[in-house]
């Protein structure tokens, strides 16, 4: 699967409600240190994981092609703005330049390529 888009609101401090995956689906050198962690009593709480220099574990997801940390609250999960990971940090990965989803290989079709004709009437 690839990195999921959110529209985040203009203030970097309010939290976004995050409906996070389902399953681990993430290839390897997106994840780097990342670990999928299964909540069984909860599984709405299903989330990527990693842990500081200090030993504590954060959840996080990879939305807008970032690593972002999440915050449980009301029975979901947040995140904002300001909660985007540096790429790299804590041996985490990101796309390969050859794969097909990295960003920069991200082609939009427009109606030409398609074989569209599209007449405006007015």
């Amino acid at each position: 699967m690839t990195s999921q888009i959110v529209n985040f609101l203009l203030d970097d401090d309010k939290g976004m409600g995050i409906t996070v995956r389902i399953k681990d689906d993430l290839p390897g050198h997106v994840k780097g240190q990342a670990y999928w962690v299964n909540h069984h009593d909860n599984l709405s709480k299903n989330s990527y994981g990693i842990k500081d220099l200090k030993g504590k574990e954060w959840a996080i997801e990879f939305l807008n092609d970032d690593w972002y940390v999440l915050r449980w609250r009301n029975h979901h999960y947040e995140s904002c703005r300001k909660a985007k990971i540096n790429q790299y940090d804590f041996g985490l990965g990101w796309w390969e330049k050859t794969d097909p989803a990295h960003p920069a290989l991200q082609v939009t079709i427009g109606p030409a390529l398609l074989g569209l004709t599209i007449s405006i009437k007015g």
